[in-house]
């Protein structure tokens, strides 16, 4: 069975989450703090315990592969897609700190936010990640060159550095607030006249991958017309492919390291897809650059650049630096522009169906918004919507946006609840368990956005909840996905009253990279 999303009132823990650092709804994380506030050693060596006697399972479970194996599917009721319920049976029967295998090797999970935040605090600069092992024996055997997620140390800091440098700019992404209002008006135009918002899921991939690829390509990619033809609808479903086995690749046996398994062949199939429209667009970019030298133009558009490398396209701009070669340019396009379609399609399908369950809610947003409705949406308008972006944050606190938790391999020993966890363990954050825990916040079961309002916030401890992650390995697309999210929904929440069907109160979501309905959504809409 595929878990829901009950009336709010059931809800029921579950264990997801990612990484990012300054989210302008988040919860201010002192700054005041030092870097190692926390020890990494406590003083009475002698009580301090092994990572060895760390509770979980033992006996054929902790056996590299198999273990893993036995936690699913026939052999339990866990499934891959559900994965967030096995963690949350792990924090249920074991407590705050637990050590289970995950494939070859053990990962330490962590459920308090105070141990949280100690991992946190004691992060290097450039911390480290596990590898994603199919992405990696793609890279091997295409030569392709490796996502940014999977790589390390310099290399990582080569690659982001640039990429940080333009899109997690407030002043470079503001720029392109006024083209998603008119991406935005375009798609709520397909709404008017209709009473319902059929098949909203998807309907909402057309609308993200449309403004991220004005982000990645600087030119309208045509989805939310109507006349979308066959190619475009062959790159959301490749994308959606190429997530699915993402995510799933950790629990899985790697047999694809030995030969070309059903799994790789659709993983490279699809990643291929993409890789192959990115690197036309970068040729089609060229072309256009090349026709246009001596205008001030910059983009296959109508859009001047204004002057200055910053206001450049994110394409344009990548190639004028020069630091990444223009394959790693492409690799680099490709995760910008995947990793911003189901994420932000999933976060405002849930978001609408939170608003649609809480009319009192919906109605509070809406006396905030109705006055933008019909404007150009603005970075300035933005900043003043502190409703719709509490309700976000709520939304993502009750659907975490992805399986699991963040996770980082230790670069020094740390002791965490009297264990010592070593140098190099892989230790899995689990915000997604720890936000709807009572011990940690109160009524979690409730959508209450009211409380990450700073008049009326209560005392949380900030690690409780980071849907996008912190530190140096955040969300690079973060402030986008934000845009794109608050533009749409103040231009839905201004003209429309949404609601749920009639006799319908969950939408069936499974996970891949991020929680996905399993079935088609509809809203009932009425205008204003």
């Amino acid at each position: 069975m595929m878990p829901k999303i009950p009336r709010l009132s059931q809800f029921r823990s579950k264990c997801m989450s990612v990484s990012v650092t300054e989210c302008p709804f988040a919860s201010t994380i002192s700054k005041n703090k030092t870097l190692l506030e926390q020890p990494t050693h406590n003083k009475k060596q002698e009580s301090i315990r092994t990572s060895d006697e760390i509770p979980g399972p033992k006996g054929l479970y902790d056996v590299p592969f198999i273990g893993t194996a036995l936690q699913f599917k026939p052999f339990s009721e866990h499934s891959i897609q559900n994965v967030f319920r096995l963690f949350t049976s792990y924090n249920k029967r074991y407590g705050p700190i637990v050590r289970a295998r995950m494939g070859a090797d053990h990962t330490v999970y962590l459920f308090d936010p105070d141990d949280i935040e100690t991992v946190f605090r004691n992060d290097k600069k450039h911390p480290s990640r596990i590898e994603l092992p199919l992405t990696k024996v793609h890279q091997k055997r295409t030569g392709t060159p490796l996502a940014l997620g999977t790589l390390q140390e310099d290399e990582w800091r080569k690659r982001r550095r640039p990429l940080r440098n333009l899109v997690q700019r407030l002043q470079y992404i503001s720029k392109y607030v006024p083209s998603l209002s008119t991406i935005a008006d375009d798609f709520v135009d397909k709404l008017e006249d209709k009473e319902e918002f059929n098949n909203a899921f998807d309907q909402l991939m057309e609308f993200t991958s449309e403004g991220v690829g004005y982000l990645c390509f600087q030119r309208r990619l045509g989805h939310i017309d109507k006349t979308c033809s066959c190619s475009k609808s062959e790159l959301l479903k490749h994308t959606t492919v190429y997530l699915k086995h993402l995510g799933e690749q950790f629990f899985r046996l790697p047999l694809y390291k030995l030969f070309r398994t059903p799994i790789y062949n659709s993983f490279a199939n699809s990643y291929q897809f993409i890789y192959n429209f990115t690197k036309r667009e970068i040729e089609h970019f060229k072309q256009i650059s090349r026709d246009s030298q001596g205008n001030e133009q910059c983009s296959g558009g109508n859009e001047q650049c204004s002057g200055g490398n910053e206001q450049c396209s994110l394409i344009g701009s990548l190639l004028k630096d020069g630091t990444l070669s223009e394959a790693e340019i492409c690799t680099s396009l490709v995760d910008i522009f995947v990793g911003g379609i189901d994420s932000t399609a999933s976060a405002m399908t849930f978001l609408m169906f939170h608003l649609a369950q809480n009319p009192d809610k919906q109605e509070r947003l809406y006396e905030e918004v109705k006055q933008f409705n019909d404007q150009e949406i603005t970075s300035e308008i933005l900043q003043q919507i502190p409703y719709l972006k509490a309700c976000l944050k709520e939304s993502f606190r009750l659907v975490y946006p992805v399986p699991g938790g963040t996770i980082r391999v230790l670069d020094k020993d740390i002791d965490i609840k009297g264990y010592r966890i070593n140098q190099g363990t892989q230790v899995m954050l689990c915000y997604g368990t720890s936000c709807l825990n009572e011990q940690y916040i109160k009524y979690p079961e409730s959508f209450i956005p009211e409380r990450w309002l700073r008049e009326e916030k209560d005392i949380v401890n900030p690690f409780i909840h980071l849907p996008f992650g912190y530190g140096p390995r955040n969300c690079l697309g973060q402030r986008f996905a934000e845009y794109q999210i608050y533009t749409l929904m103040i231009k839905i929440f201004g003209k429309y009253e949404v609601s749920f069907p009639s006799g319908k109160d969950s939408i069936p979501y499974r996970y891949t990279a991020f929680p996905l309905p399993t079935e088609s959504v509809t809203f009932d809409i009425r205008k204003r």
